[in-house]
């Protein structure tokens, strides 16, 4: 395969294969791929319902801000496959990602040809791991796609591990309850590795420091941690948040009360890795107000706000920090989600800042909602208006008075980023 797009629609066509968790193909793969490769890489695993992504951006940009060359590996991407690769957060080049999938090639037609082909995201997880291993990065931060113990980026021994958070999300998949999901999401632990634990409900946390127990693994738990000083300031038109940790006073460019959790986790982590690493902490936490991660509470010029909250978690985390920082104001909200989640408990949740609703749908292989059927789902749980867009370019026609808020799902705030 000789161009980008040649190469990008034979990833693509993988989707067919669909989700399977296991780590059996991922780990045939990794081997065959690599088994040339003596290079050791320092990975940090982080696996969680919602966060994984932000926290990830602040690691990657503390840790390069000090000098290292740090991988990034995260899921989904909003417009195009390079963003799920990227060192010191430039994305990988097409010429790059041609050159790194015509090595896995032929090993994924093998597979393909005895009968078990590697699925999409077991394959996009193959290729991450040789473009870090061939750049020869200090560190990768390395997330999970959904779960943690049968999920592919799972075949890696990291030197640290971290939970950003669990709720339910992806039931089908991990299961129905707190505890079978944390069970899940435990699943990164290994043998003698710490573990850094965000703070969660009860139940989630009694698994963890179960599994915790029976690795002999050092769990750091983040509600040991206080923050102070709590404020959020505008400057140069910009949003930013302030607080003070352990002695440390530290400036955040990504906005939402949440995004204080995400970065209390950091600390933890930045304070371990700097003893272990001899770097400073306080120069490292200085690249928090550098930090960029497009459209987590992404707050525009115009007052329009993007934020892919999927779930029923992610939206009332939203909607706590649109209060804050917005008291009183109604948006209309732009909202598209999928069929397998729990949209009306969402829709409820969003209703409380919303003075209208434009429902539209997403442009992707996985079963959408239809903006008819989120109508209806609407009437069910408030009387907030709403009317429906057959395209995101029809937007634009809906004369509303109000600032947008984009959200529910992040494939629809990828199309507007």
């Amino acid at each position: 395969m000789k161009t980008f797009e040649e190469c990008e629609k034979y990833i693509y066509d993988l989707s067919m294969f669909g989700i399977k968790l296991g780590l059996e193909q991922t780990q045939e793969l990794f081997d065959s791929v690599l088994k040339d490769y003596d290079y050791s890489l320092k990975y940090i695993h982080l696996a969680g319902t919602n966060g994984k992504g932000s926290t990830g951006a602040m690691l990657s940009a503390t840790l390069s801000g000090v000098g290292f060359k740090v991988g990034l590996y995260t899921s989904p991407h909003l417009k195009k496959i390079n963003e799920r690769f990227k060192i010191n957060d430039e994305e990988i080049s097409d010429k790059n990602f041609v050159k790194i999938v015509n090595i896995i090639f032929p090993y994924i037609e093998k597979m393909k040809k005895a009968g078990h082909c590697p699925t999409y995201f077991e394959v996009v997880t193959v290729l991450a791991a040789l473009h870090f291993y061939k750049e020869k990065v200090d560190f990768v931060i390395w997330e999970t796609g959904m779960g943690g113990r049968f999920d592919a980026t799972n075949i890696i021994t990291p030197i640290c591990s971290i939970i950003t958070g669990i709720s339910l999300d992806h039931q089908s998949y991990l299961g129905n309850t707190i505890e079978k999901i944390a069970y899940e999401k435990a699943g990164i632990i290994k043998k003698n590795i710490s573990i850094f634990c965000a703070d969660m409900h009860k139940d989630a946390l009694v698994v963890i420091k179960k599994e915790a127990f029976a690795k002999c693994a050092d769990l750091k738990l983040a509600n040991s941690y206080e923050l102070t000083n709590e404020e959020i300031i505008i400057e140069d038109n910009s949003y930013y948040q302030k607080f003070s940790i352990n002695g440390f006073d530290i400036k955040l460019s990504l906005n939402g009360k949440y995004q204080l959790l995400n970065a209390k986790l950091v600390f933890m982590v930045l304070e371990k890795l700097s003893k272990d690493y001899n770097f400073s902490l306080k120069k490292a936490l200085l690249n928090l107000s550098k930090v960029a991660w497009k459209g987590r509470f992404q707050i525009l010029e115009n007052g329009d706000v993007i934020d892919g909250a999927h779930n029923i978690e992610a939206m009332q985390l939203l909607v706590k920090s649109l209060k804050e920082y917005f008291p009183s104001k109604k948006f209309t909200v732009v909202f598209a989600n999928y069929a397998d989640k729990d949209t009306a408990d969402i829709l409820k949740e969003v209703a409380q800042i919303a003075k209208n609703f434009i429902f539209t749908s997403i442009n992707n292989t996985r079963t959408s909602c239809t903006p008819q059927e989120l109508v209806d789902l609407l009437k069910k749980v408030s009387n907030v208006p709403a009317q429906i867009a057959n395209s995101i370019d029809d937007i634009q026609d809906f004369n509303y008075k109000e600032n947008f808020l984009w959200t529910g799902s992040l494939y629809l705030v990828g199309e507007i980023c």
